[in-house]
């Protein structure tokens, strides 16, 4: 299938055609891309970014194998939070590993999106594309394509067929263009490549228009496509357009336009450093945190607590925390520079004075520790971005606090009446971030506590959380 301009299989073909022809759909996903060489700075300036020259090879990969990563990359990844079909750039950060970051282009029309990258990443990405994979486009070729050319394919291999398929595809661009931080790239047309024959993984991104979901050997890919160096931190724009056209009239075997221009704000940052997992940041381990972080917040009065209101508070003389219920908001929060930030994500405390009927109670530290993580095993989809980056891995971050004692005032955050002494235990996800820069920042705790009868729990409970901190560091 290809996607720019793509034509698809004469099955697909039938089932869309209609579609095609009003709306321009048909399975684009071209991108654009920055022209000029390794010599090819858009201008003196403030921000001067370079392209690798198209006979490079950066990170040990080709240009045309660049394009197949990033073909495996955009879709591999479930429509649900696909970036080809995301207006806003929401999606952006998703699948994106290693040294280069993909950008991803879309089906046709206009967007304007907004992206976090991190500092010290390339970024990759097409002004136009297509690939071709077996068996949907082998057929396409042999049946609609060739005959259509006068292509005689007898003894040739799928991917050579592919390929002419492919470069066919891509031949009919009209129009590229790409400027960077509002400065044109010269000649991107320069910039072609195809990619040598490899397996593409679908994921459902294209169930919607007749391809399930599953790997696609050969498949082949080409198009014209950009690597810009990592960018210096800050924000930047990247526009690319291009169009393509298919005629009957100049032998083609239908009509049909394609045009995309989409538009990316960048934020280009460097990620906030976290204290590892089993390390001992300002001199206890994270499970010792997380019991001062609670610990805290239930001897703290109901008015004003923040983990009650949100906001932020103070742990030690180096390190603050932030807290705020389950809820979706936004809290802002000034934090004095050189201090440390303590991020729960989710966590859920049991102790020993709330009552057995609350679902919170132990009276042992096995007992709270058991009852804590019976909690925490319902947390799903736990999620931390910090400068619009998120943290990796943050499945790591979750611990079981040691037994801690409190006394909880009267009234308090555990509703218990008269409040008094207690011990309790603590399960979670917690991040502790190292000072931030003078300046703003954002950090955004996402996710679930979810009970269901339908999956053996026995009762049913849905609690989001989405809360974005405005932190200013000063």
């Amino acid at each position: 299938m290809s996607t720019n301009l793509l034509p698809i299989n004469p099955q697909a073909l039938r089932r869309v055609w209609a579609v095609v022809c009003s709306s321009a759909l048909l399975l684009t996903l071209a991108l654009p891309a920055p022209a000029g060489g390794d010599k090819d700075r858009p201008t003196p300036g403030k921000h001067r970014p370079i392209i690798y020259p198209i006979k490079s090879r950066p990170f040990g990969k080709s240009y045309g194998n660049w394009g197949a990563a990033w073909w495996n990359w955009v879709l591999g990844i479930p429509k649900a939070q696909n970036p080809n079909f995301d207006p806003t750039g929401e999606f952006a950060h998703v699948g994106q590993d290693g040294p280069v970051f993909f950008l991803a282009g879309n089906f046709g029309g206009v967007n304007q999106r907004s992206a976090t990258v991190p500092a010290g990443k390339a970024i990759f990405f097409p002004i136009l594309n297509n690939v071709y994979w077996a068996p949907e486009d082998l057929a396409f070729v042999k049946d609609v394509i060739a005959p259509s050319q006068g292509w005689n394919v007898t003894g040739l291999s799928d991917t050579e067929i592919l390929r002419m398929g492919v470069n066919w595809a891509t031949d009919h661009a009209t129009s590229l263009s790409v400027t960077i931080d509002g400065v044109p790239v010269k000649d991107p047309w320069q910039y072609r490549a195809d990619s040598d024959p490899f397996t593409l993984e679908l994921s459902d991104a294209l169930a919607d228009f007749g391809y399930p979901a599953g790997p696609r050997t050969p498949s082949v890919s080409d198009g014209y496509w950009i690597m810009l160096r990592p960018l210096s931190p800050g924000k930047h724009t990247i526009r690319f357009t291009s169009t393509g056209r298919y005629s009957v009239a100049d032998g083609d075997p239908f009509d049909q336009d394609f045009s995309l221009d989409v538009t990316y704000h960048l934020k280009v940052v460097r990620p906030a450093h976290i204290a590892r997992p089993n390390s001992r940041p300002y001199g206890k381990s994270y499970a010792r945190w997380s019991a001062e972080f609670w610990k805290t917040g239930i001897e703290l009065p109901v008015a004003g607590n923040p983990l009650v209101e949100g906001g932020c508070g103070e742990l030690s003389g180096r390190v603050m925390f932030l807290a705020a219920p389950i809820t979706s908001s936004t809290i802002s929060c000034t934090v004095p520079a050189g201090t440390a930030l303590f991020v729960p994500a989710l966590t859920v405390e049991c102790s020993s004075l709330e009552p057995p009927e609350s679902g919170f109670h132990g009276d042992t530290e096995e007992e709270q520790a058991e009852c804590a993580t019976y909690w925490s095993d319902h947390i799903v989809n736990p999620s931390v971005d910090i400068d619009g980056l998120p943290v990796p891995n943050i499945a790591s971050y979750r611990v079981v606090s040691p037994q801690f004692e409190f006394t909880a005032p009267d009234p308090n955050i555990l509703l218990v009446p008269g409040g008094g002494p207690g011990t309790a235990v603590a399960d979670g996800y917690y991040l502790m971030v190292s000072p931030l820069s003078r300046g703003t920042h954002t950090i955004r705790v996402r996710g679930a506590l979810r009970f269901s009868v339908a999956a053996g729990d026995p009762f049913d409970l849905d609690l989001s959380n989405d809360v974005l901190f405005n932190i200013t560091v000063e």
